[in-house]
C-alpha cells in the first residue's frame, strides 16, 4: 500500500514539476524538493486516506474540464456575495414597509463630446396600499429634457408632463390591475436559481474529457504583467455543442419545480413546456450547421484556471481574473483590445482601456454606503472619474457623481393628485388642449426622438 502511494505521489510530483512556472525563486524550490518528497511520502504512509484525497485534487486541478466546471460552479459564490452586500438594503425594498428612493446625478462631459447632465430622482413605493410615485426632471446642459410626474393610487394611474401642465391627468387601470394572475408572481422567489449554474457545469462535465484537450506553454496578459500558464484547448464542433445542450436540458427536464415555474411564468402547460424541451432535443447536429470554435482554459502550475478563450476565424476573445483583475480581451492578427477591472478595495475600482494603444482610457470609480438610521435610511454615493486619450493626444476628462438615498416612509404622498382630471371625461375641446400639452411638452421629444433613433438602429440591424 505504502510503495502505491509512494508511487501514486512521485507522479504527481513529476507532473508539478513539469508544470511549474520559470521564476526567481526556481532554483530554492528544486533544492528543497526531495525534503518536500519525504514529508509527503510520511504523510501518506500516516494518514492513506487525507493523503489520497490531496494527490485527487492535485491530480483533477490539472484536468480543463474540472477547472472549467469549478469555475461555473464559482458563480455561486459571487451571487452570494452580492446578495450579503445588499442584504440591508433588500430588507427595506422587499419589505411590506412603505420606501422612498431618492437620487441626483450628475455628469459632466468634455466639451467636445456634449452637454452636460444633471438628474432627479424619486420614488415612493407602499405596496399594502398598492401606491406609487414618480417623478424624474432631467437637464442636458441649460436645456430640460424630461420633466414628469406619475402616481398609482386606487386603481388610478395619474401622470403629468410638469413643463406643459398644471395639474394631473388620470386613468383607471381597475381592467389592467385584474387581468393580472398575483397568484404567478410570488413563484420567483421560492426556486433557487442558482441550481441552473449546477446544470450547465454538470453538462461540460458530461461532455467533455480531458483527452478533448491540448495543451501548450503560453503566456497570459493581465493588467501589463505576463504570466506563464499552460494553456488547454479543445475544438467545440456542433456535436460537443449539441452534446452540451442535450444534457444540461436532460437536467431541466428532471426539475419539477423548475418545470413548473416556468410553466407559471410563460402561462403555458407544464406538458407542452416538456414537449417543447424535447423538441430541441431531437434536432440532430447537422441541422445546427458547422459550428468550430476553439475553447481555452489558462491554468497556472498551481492548477488555477485564470482565464478562459474563445477562438473562432482568426480571433480570441479571453476572459481572465487573477489578482483582483477582472480582464476581458479580444486578440487578432497580433493586435490586442483590452478592458480591465481592478478591485482596489470593496468601494474602489479602476477601470482601464487599451484599444491598440489608439485609444487609452481610465475610469475610477469610488463607492460609499453610509448607514445614517440603522435599518431606517441608507445613503449611497458614487463618485466616477474619466480619463481618455486618443493617439497619446492630450486626455479628455468628465465625471460622474450620484448620490442615493433608501429610507422607510409612512406612506406614500398623494396629495398632489387632487384636482386631476379624467382623461376618459375629456370633450373635444379638452382633448385638443390636452393633446397639443403633450406634444409640446419636452418629454415627449425627447422619448419620440429617442424611439426614432431606436427604429433607425433596429432598421440598419435588419439590413
Amino acid at each position: 500500500m505504502a510503495k502505491k502511494a509512494e508511487q501514486n505521489v512521485e507522479e504527481v510530483v513529476s507532473e508539478v514539476k513539469e508544470e511549474k512556472v520559470v521564476s526567481e525563486t526556481a532554483k530554492s524550490k528544486k533544492n528543497s524538493k526531495t525534503a518536500l518528497k519525504v514529508v509527503i511520502i510520511t504523510l501518506i504512509v500516516a494518514l492513506v486516506a487525507v493523503g489520497g484525497f490531496f494527490a485527487y485534487r492535485m491530480f483533477m486541478s490539472k484536468d480543463p474540464v474540472k477547472v472549467t466546471s469549478s469555475a461555473i460552479r464559482g458563480l455561486k459564490d459571487s451571487l452570494a456575495d452580492a446578495k450579503d452586500d445588499n442584504s440591508e438594503i433588500a430588507k427595506i425594498l422587499e419589505s411590506d414597509d412603505a420606501f422612498e428612493i431618492k437620487s441626483k446625478i450628475k455628469l459632466d462631459l468634455p466639451d467636445s463630446i456634449g452637454d452636460d447632465y444633471l438628474v432627479n430622482f424619486l420614488a415612493q413605493a407602499d405596496e399594502e396600499n398598492e401606491s406609487f410615485k414618480f417623478d424624474i426632471k432631467a437637464k442636458e446642459g441649460s436645456s430640460t429634457i424630461l420633466d414628469i410626474s406619475a402616481l398609482i393610487d386606487a386603481a388610478k394611474v395619474y401622470f403629468k408632463f410638469n413643463d406643459t401642465m398644471d395639474n394631473y391627468y388620470y386613468t383607471k387601470v381597475e381592467d389592467t390591475i385584474d387581468s393580472i394572475d398575483m397568484d404567478k408572481l410570488p413563484v420567483l422567489p421560492d426556486y433557487d436559481f442558482e441550481n441552473i449554474i449546477d446544470y450547465l457545469a454538470d453538462a461540460v462535465d458530461g461532455t467533455l474529457s480531458k483527452k478533448d484537450f491540448e495543451k501548450e506553454k503560453e503566456e497570459i496578459t493581465i493588467k501589463d504583467k505576463d504570466y506563464k500558464v499552460t494553456k488547454y484547448t479543445a475544438e467545440i464542433d456542433e456535436v460537443k455543442l449539441k452534446g452540451i445542450a442535450d444534457k444540461f436540458l436532460d437536467k431541466v427536464l428532471k426539475d419539477k419545480k423548475l418545470i413548473k415555474v416556468i410553466a407559471q411564468m410563460t402561462d403555458a402547460d407544464e406538458s407542452d413546456i416538456k414537449d417543447a424541451i424535447k423538441e430541441v432535443q431531437d434536432v440532430d447536429a447537422d441541422e445546427l450547421g458547422e459550428i468550430s470554435l476553439d475553447y481555452s482554459v489558462y491554468v497556472t502550475s498551481s492548477g488555477k484556471a485564470i482565464g478562459y478563450g474563445f477562438g473562432f476565424e482568426g480571433a480570441e476573445v479571453i476572459i481572465a481574473d487573477y489578482n483582483d483583475v477582472l480582464s476581458f480581451q479580444i486578440i487578432a492578427q497580433g493586435m490586442r483590445a483590452a478592458i480591465e477591472a481592478e478591485k482596489k478595495s470593496d468601494d474602489h475600482y479602476v477601470i482601464t482601456l487599451d484599444a491598440m494603444g489608439m485609444i487609452t482610457g481610465e475610469l475610477d470609480i469610488k463607492t460609499d454606503l453610509e448607514t445614517v438610521e440603522k435599518n431606517e435610511e441608507y445613503k449611497y454615493t458614487l463618485d466616477a472619474n474619466l480619463s481618455l486619450s486618443v493617439y497619446g493626444q492630450k486626455e479628455t476628462k468628465g465625471s460622474l457623481k450620484a448620490e442615493t438615498t433608501i429610507k422607510k416612509i409612512d406612506k406614500v404622498d398623494t396629495s398632489a393628485k387632487l384636482g386631476a382630471k379624467s382623461i376618459d371625461s375629456l370633450n373635444e375641446v379638452e382633448q385638443y388642449d390636452f393633446a397639443r400639452k403633450v406634444q409640446s411638452s419636452s418629454s415627449y421629444k425627447f422619448i419620440y426622438s429617442f424611439i426614432e433613433g431606436l427604429e433607425s438602429t433596429t432598421s440598419a440591424f435588419d439590413l
